[in-house]
């Protein structure tokens, strides 16, 4: 799917899901890659460790 649009209002589509990392120029994440869908989810990061 297409990166994700910037507008308000936009909905994310059922069974997908937005991923953002924590440093925009250098994750790689749903502003360059789009939609996750829902079932390629591996995990969830809660807090850093270390």
């Amino acid at each position: 799917m297409p990166a994700p649009r910037t507008a308000p209002g936009t909905r994310v589509p059922a069974g997908h899901l937005v991923v953002l990392g924590d440093n925009p120029d250098r994750s790689h994440d749903s502003r360059h890659t789009g939609y996750l869908a829902t079932d390629r989810l591996r995990g969830v990061v809660l807090r850093k460790i270390g």
